[in-house]
């Protein structure tokens, strides 16, 4: 796990605020209208998934695809639809899942998204566009309980208390620390320096600030596009928390500390 080493390296230590960051290295040219692969993990929500497919089919993009990736339950699909695609992994491992869907998919940008939202009409578009600057990773805007939209700015970390904020639910767009699992973006090409660490497990907190750190550190930027937005129902059933409080409880203080 990266998190905790060297972020004096990335960070103000007085103001808790990033750094600029400059990839040293050649960006491959992103195409224009890239091809979309759209990566949704999930566990234990047959009913809101198939609700969150189907607002995605209506998206208008013209070249995507969706990679549903079940985990200990297969995915009984209800939709034929040929840009639809499943896969099915005996064990429930977020991080775990989410590399599956990358090994999966077929598409210039990676779009990850939770199974439980209901995404703005032209969600995938919206990235794109994001994309065409050099960001290597887009975040879009995230309306739930936990996001909204009353902070400064969308992430804040300070490295001598570890303190994290987030609200992913700010109207400006504006370079960000961190990514959300449940609606982030990106380039296919930087995927291939960084992916998921399936040890964060259990609840896997602090995966995604895990992968945005280690991107951060290789010099990319993340730009947060509030136009690309999606309401998260953060449904009780199913999901991260499906272990019961006293595992979530463990697995938060283990991805946070061990």
């Amino acid at each position: 796990m990266y998190i905790f080493k060297s972020m004096a390296t990335y960070f103000n230590p007085k103001r808790g605020t990033a750094l600029s960051a400059q990839h040293s290295q050649t960006e491959p040219v992103f195409p224009q209208t890239p091809k979309v692969s759209v990566i949704i993990p999930s566990y234990g929500r047959q009913e809101v998934l198939t609700s969150t497919i189907g607002y995605l089919l209506k998206q208008p993009y013209p070249d995507f695809e969706i990679i549903v990736v079940a985990q200990k339950t297969p995915y009984q699909a209800r939709i034929s639809d040929i840009r639809l695609k499943t896969l099915f992994l005996r064990k429930a491992n977020l991080p775990f899942a989410r590399n599956a869907g990358i090994r999966a998919a077929t598409g210039e940008l990676i779009l990850f998204l939770d199974d439980d939202i209901e995404p703005s009409p032209d969600l995938i578009g919206r990235h794109v566009e994001a994309h065409k600057g050099m960001s290597a990773a887009v975040v879009g805007r995230v309306i739930d309980i936990n996001n909204t939209g009353k902070r400064d700015s969308v992430c804040f970390f300070d490295p001598d208390t570890c303190e994290y904020l987030i609200d992913f639910a700010l109207r400006e767009r504006q370079e960000s620390l961190s990514i959300m699992g449940a609606n982030t973006s990106i380039k296919r090409s930087v995927l291939k320096e960084v992916q998921f660490d399936p040890l964060f497990f259990g609840n896997s907190l602090w995966e995604e600030v895990d992968v945005a750190f280690r991107l951060r550190a290789l010099g990319h930027t993340i730009l947060f596009e509030p136009s690309a937005e999606i309401n998260h129902l953060m449904v009780s059933g199913g999901g991260c928390r499906s272990a019961g409080a006293g595992f979530d409880t463990f697995a938060r203080f283990s991805n946070n500390f061990l």
